[in-house]
């Protein structure tokens, strides 16, 4: 469910779900930053938790269909997520196409 949000100090923002509210809100207030602002910071937090690998390469910017990054990238996984997601449903719609 997508929920819009319009505060005083910045343009509106469109909320996934409202646990992502809760946690950009907090943060917002308690720092006295813009959701923008916050939204790396806590991008940031949640990913270094989640990737074992420390990556001495390159930061890798997704950008091609079927472009992996080499074993030493420093790559962002929810973009990598995001991105995978779109490229399973092209290649699902590609395939229904021919089927």
């Amino acid at each position: 469910m997508l929920e819009t949000v319009y505060y005083i100090d910045e343009d509106p923002v469109t909320y996934g779900c409202w646990q992502d509210r809760v946690l950009l809100e907090t943060m917002k207030y308690a720092l006295g930053l813009t959701i923008r602002e916050v939204y790396p910071m806590l991008q940031r937090m949640l990913v270094d938790g989640l990737d074992p690998i420390v990556a001495d390469g390159p930061e890798f910017e997704l950008g091609g269909l079927l472009e992996v990054p080499p074993p030493n990238a420093k790559v962002n996984l929810i973009e990598a997520r995001d991105e995978c997601s779109r490229q399973i449903k092209t290649c699902q719609n590609v395939a229904g196409r021919r089927g």
